[in-house]
């Protein structure tokens, strides 16, 4: 992997003072998460987050089986840049959503019994997203086996998620090399101070790492 290719998401913001200050890190990708029954659902004003000035980083609307007309007016007034589905979306679903224009993260929920194949329908999106699977669609903080991306055989970047931790900065050089479509890092329950504010430190010290490719 070469240097600085390596992208970061912080997922799971719910406080705009602190959406402030992870912005101020350069990520990649902040996620905000539209889905009641989460902890981290996004209650704030969209107004205000639209109107936030977060340079190169990039909004990523997270939904659960939502409506494309409810999707659609989300992603409109939170002005999103990509759309993350972590439900049982369709291909026929994610198909329309990507002739509306917009850009496309879909996440699989991964197990030791999970079939790589299931991804090959879905290679038209601009990311795919491998999280673990747990009770929750996401946010569990739980570390699937990383041993199961062997069996990736697509062309679609994809994305990392499910427990990472800053403990896992070094082993993710070594798999970087084995794994030349993994392109983000995906940060969350870990990093956080409680759900939906993240610790700045954290966060901030995962990301120097991997711009500074001392690990990564």
């Amino acid at each position: 992997m070469t240097k600085g290719s390596m992208k970061v998401k912080v997922c799971g913001l719910n406080d705009v003072s602190n959406v402030s200050e992870v912005v101020q890190l350069q990520p990649n990708f902040i996620g905000l998460i539209f889905h009641d029954k989460s902890p981290r659902n996004c209650n704030m004003a969209f107004n205000v987050v639209r109107d936030l000035n977060l340079g190169t980083t990039k909004k990523v609307g997270v939904f659960v089986n939502e409506s494309k007309d409810k999707l659609l007016r989300t992603v409109t007034e939170f002005g999103l840049d990509y759309v993350q589905l972590h439900g049982g979306e369709s291909v026929a679903y994610c198909k329309e959503l990507i002739a509306s224009g917009l850009k496309l993260i879909k996440v699989f929920s991964i197990d030791d019994s999970f079939d790589m194949n299931d991804t090959n329908a879905f290679q038209f999106c601009d990311y795919l997203l491998f999280d673990t699977k747990g009770k929750n669609p996401g946010g569990n903080g739980i570390q699937f086996n990383w041993d199961i991306l062997n069996k990736y055989k697509g062309a679609v970047p994809f994305i990392l998620s499910g427990g990472l931790e800053l403990k896992h900065l070094s082993f993710l050089q070594e798999i970087s090399q084995s794994y030349p479509l993994l392109s983000v890092l995906d940060i969350n329950s870990k990093f956080e101070i409680k759900p939906g504010l993240k610790d700045i430190g954290l966060v901030g010290e995962f990301i120097n790492g991997i711009n500074m490719n001392k690990h990564v």
